[in-house]
């Protein structure tokens, strides 16, 4: 298959899951892990939805991750569906021409967090005609360098040692969005976005009904959430 989802029961199992899925086929898995608490309206900045949108991402691509692991208590919890991605995304290239405050109020308007310096995925840095953009579903920010209102280049850099690890053509920036119960709720699925011809492998089918049930017990408000079956 192009891709095999792998359903654990308990995240405890992902790790030792993923060292032997990996000594076994050469291949490192993506992980798809469960948030602690459904996101609300200020949880932009925020590791698990943006590791969430990675594989979602990947997912998307032309070349879909192989092997991908993730929990039923991760199955059980939503993702923004394909409409949804395409309405907090915003495409970018060489040579567009676009007003870097354009480009700003989008960002603000999504959550993103305005800082001096990037640290974390959601946050971005105006400097002259220098933008510095870290989107949840990247690795690495991304410098946009404007001559006017012209963007000359694109790169992706470490945020650590300002280190550049290369150029791109062109970029997506995808905000995680803010999703509220009382707004708009994430509609998706994970299996949404696997390829046609994927496999599922479901660990101990019967320790995955009995942990995704007692998930959901201890969930006060599980609206949004999918059922066990």
């Amino acid at each position: 298959p192009a891709t095999l989802l792998v359903v654990m029961a308990h995240p405890r199992d992902l790790d030792p899951w993923d060292q032997d899925l990996l000594s076994f086929s050469g291949i490192r898995p993506a992980l798809f892990p469960a948030w602690d608490a459904l996101p609300g309206l200020d949880t932009l900045l925020d590791e698990t939805g943006g590791r969430r949108l990675r594989v979602l991402r990947q997912l998307e691509g032309d070349q879909p991750p192989r092997l991908v692991l993730t929990t039923i208590q991760a199955l059980l919890q939503p993702a923004p569906d394909r409409e949804q991605l395409t309405a907090h995304r915003k495409r970018l290239r060489v040579g567009q021409d676009i007003e870097p405050d354009a480009i700003v109020a989008w960002l603000l308007d999504q959550g993103f967090k305005r800082t001096e310096a990037l640290e974390l995925p959601g946050e971005f840095a105006q400097r002259g005609g220098i933008l510095d953009v870290f989107s949840p579903d990247a690795e690495a920010p991304y410098r946009l360098e404007f001559f006017g209102t012209e963007i000359e280049s694109i790169r992706q850099f470490s945020p650590d040692t300002q280190r550049s690890l290369g150029d791109v053509r062109a970029i997506e920036i995808t905000a995680q969005g803010r999703y509220d119960p009382g707004q708009e709720m994430m509609r998706g699925h994970l299996c949404d976005y696997l390829p046609t011809d994927a496999w599922t492998v479901l660990v101990e089918l019967g320790d995955l009904e009995e942990q995704g049930k007692a998930y959901l017990e201890r969930t006060g408000d599980i609206t949004g959430l999918f059922s066990v079956p």
